[in-house]
């Protein structure tokens, strides 16, 4: 017996009972009433023995071992005996099906009589099961259960897209208000149909219910709209859980609604919920349809998706002149627009890299780019909402209060596609066990791990001053005709710096210059040379140490992304312990900038030979065969010496995924 299956007790009526005197009631397609013949057996007359049933064309009724559906039947009286009622069809006017009982005595002479008078309709709930972009009237779908896959493999279930751009005049997220913000807005949103058939009115002792549970109206609005969202009313949003919409009903037509998301998964809220539509009389439901639903996830996008726009802040002062310039070169050559974020809008903050990440979100009906705000709220903290936030261009943001250098977004990373995370997995910094001073914000950590579809790894990066992952990793694209992975992980390494030192001084080059020209953090002198790097024993000595951290990392992601050592890149890299922590002593090439099969590195300056900087020469050995054109850019004194580099000093909007997130099973939640 369903769920909503209504048990129906009927009053007996005086003999040649009229049809006004019919109880009333109301049967949805694919429900049933049943009425106990025990409902019955205190009000009949001690000698009625039998029952004759008799129905209107229209109405399935089932009898005890009986299937007929047309004649008159008469069976047997007894207290346990249950008739059914059904319809495949709706009705055309209100109590326009009758059931009519007739209780005999054993000469079937009638002695009472009881009828009901039934309304049947057709209500149905219906959203984009099958995630084509279009709202599914089947009816054989399972609107309870949410699957992962391809709809050729079995994937099914309704995708809600946060609502988190900007289409209204003000600067501020769909999700802040309680109505659509015109045509634009309505695209962004999901259609709810909801079907109907019978008469052009509902018996008025009924009511419809659209609704959900108080929590899941927190996380979505649902809207009534008028022809392209020119107005719309709010039917269910954190101000109510649920509406009376029986004055929707027109009879046999289709009715459809939109909803939003209002946010992502995070702690407390796994990104699902139901809606509900139900019929109720007297505050008693007595039919309910419903469908699940999930939201869509925020995803970061990697370095081997191609670039669509790049972001860096000129300063005030013209100290990174230069490095703009140069960066122009390489998106010139990258075929990359280049935003340059004046002062009026970075306020002395250079480090763009540090204040944003930029992904999307992603349903059937629509995708769009959403950058996610980082708790740092230094000179950048209005450019994310002023700038960037628009037509699909969604914002969010998570954490707040006092933050850490481990906040910034130089500390999150996310790999290519790998063997079981197809959308890659999310790479953040943080203590050992035995560092637990400093980590990210348990808010955005919290926000990361929601999202489930590149599951985050957090990795060693608590002994760096600055303690950003883009200090010591990265992800270029490699040739996948030469290469199946279709990427590289590039490490920074003290040890391959030292192993090419000393191949430098065994080729008669130790005393050759580099560094000239520049300064360290410091106003000393960076100016060195192979020789003296190598017999500086406190140097060698913490390199040691700091290799030691790296290779701890090498493993975890090794394991995490099934990396093997042919996947790795060690690049030359030296680091120095200062106040704090390590930080890079010439600059770090392996934070650069990807833009497709370019890439902007930071200019080494390491000894020359025959006219070549030796670095410079060792890197393009190891990258040009991957397909890739290395662009050297002097970073030094804008960004090198304030303990960031070019990828800190930049940021990358790029494409989403051809792959669709909801087509992946995720592994199991990492905790």
């Amino acid at each position: 017996m369903s769920l909503w299956d209504r048990v129906v007790r009927l009053r007996l009526n005086p003999i040649f009972a009229t049809t006004d005197s019919a109880q009333k009631e109301l049967l949805v397609i694919g429900n049933r009433l049943e009425v106990p013949f025990d409902a019955f057996y205190s009000a009949v007359p001690a000698d009625v023995t039998k029952v004759s049933v008799s129905w209107s064309h229209g109405l399935d009724v089932t009898l005890p071992d009986s299937n007929s559906t047309s004649e008159e039947n008469v069976i047997d009286y007894n207290q346990g005996v249950v008739v059914h009622v059904a319809s495949r069809t709706p009705s055309e006017t209100i109590g326009d099906r009758k059931v009519a009982f007739r209780f005999l005595d054993s000469s079937l002479t009638e002695l009472a009589t009881a009828q009901i008078a039934v309304t049947v309709i057709g209500l149905s709930i219906h959203a984009d099961f099958t995630r084509d972009g279009k709202v599914n009237y089947g009816s054989d779908i399972d609107k309870l259960t949410w699957k992962w896959g391809s709809n050729e493999n079995g994937g099914i279930g309704a995708i809600i897209l946060v609502n988190n751009d900007a289409d209204g005049r003000r600067k501020r997220t769909d999700v802040d208000d309680d109505k659509i913000n015109g045509p634009l807005d309505l695209q962004d949103m999901s259609k709810i149909g909801v079907k109907m058939s019978g008469p052009k009115d509902l018996p008025h002792d009924y009511r419809i219910l659209l609704h959900t549970n108080d929590d899941t109206s927190q996380k979505i609005r649902v809207f009534e709209f008028s022809r392209r969202g020119r107005t719309s009313s709010e039917v269910i949003g954190p101000a109510r859980a649920s509406k009376d919409i029986t004055r929707m009903w027109k009879g046999n037509e289709k009715v459809e609604l939109v909803v939003e998301g209002l946010d992502y998964p995070d702690i407390g809220f796994d990104g699902s919920g139901y809606i509900h539509l139900s019929v109720i009389e007297d505050y008693m439901t007595i039919y309910q349809d419903s469908f699940v639903f999930r939201m869509a996830p925020w995803i970061m996008t990697p370095n081997t998706l191609k670039p669509k726009k790049v972001f860096v802040a000129e300063m005030k002062s013209g100290d990174n002149s230069k490095f703009i310039n140069e960066l122009k070169q390489l998106v010139k050559a990258a075929g990359v627009p280049l935003e340059v974020v004046g002062p009026k809008l970075n306020k002395r903050d250079r480090w763009m890299q540090d204040e944003i990440e930029l992904g999307y979100s992603s349903a059937p009906h629509k995708t769009f780019s959403v950058v996610l705000d980082s708790p740092r709220d230094r000179g950048l903290k209005k450019y994310p909402k002023s700038q960037l936030l628009g037509p699909d261009f969604g914002y969010v943001t998570r954490g707040g209060g006092k933050a850490n250098s481990l906040d910034s977004f130089g500390n999150l990373e996310v790999s290519p596609p790998v063997e079981g995370y197809p959308l890659g997995r999310i790479i953040f910094g943080g203590p050992t066990d035995y560092y637990p001073e400093r980590r990210m914000m348990k808010e955005v950590r919290d926000f990361l791990l929601a999202q489930r579809v590149q599951a985050p790894i957090q990795i060693f990066s608590d002994w760096l001053s600055v303690g950003h992952v883009d200090e010591f990793m990265s992800f270029v694209p490699a040739d996948k005709s030469k290469y199946p992975k279709g990427f590289k992980m590039l490490l920074a390494s003290p040890a391959a710096c030292y192993k090419l030192l000393e191949e430098l001084i065994r080729d008669g080059h130790g005393d050759k210059k580099m560094f000239q020209g520049h300064r360290r953090w410091t106003s000393e002198d960076a100016t060195t040379t192979a020789n003296e790097l190598v017999e500086d024993k406190r140097l060698r000595r913490e390199n040691k140490t700091i290799q030691g951290h790296i290779d701890w990392n090498r493993d975890v992601l090794k394991r995490e992304l099934k990396l093997d050592e042919s996947d790795i890149i060690d690049l030359p890299a030296l680091f120095t312990m200062e106040e704090g922590g390590a930080g890079a002593y010439f600059p770090d090439m392996v934070n650069l900038l990807v833009l497709d099969t370019h890439l902007g590195i930071p200019k080494p300056f390491g000894p020359k030979v025959r006219g070549k900087c030796a670095f410079e020469t060792h890197v393009n050995s190891l990258l040009n065969p991957l397909g890739l054109t290395c662009h050297y850019i002097d970073d030094w004194d804008s960004y090198h010496v304030l303990s960031g580099e070019v990828h800190c000093g930049t940021n990358t909007l790029r494409t989403p995924f051809e792959h669709k997130w909801w087509e992946i099973q995720p592994a199991a939640r990492v905790e």
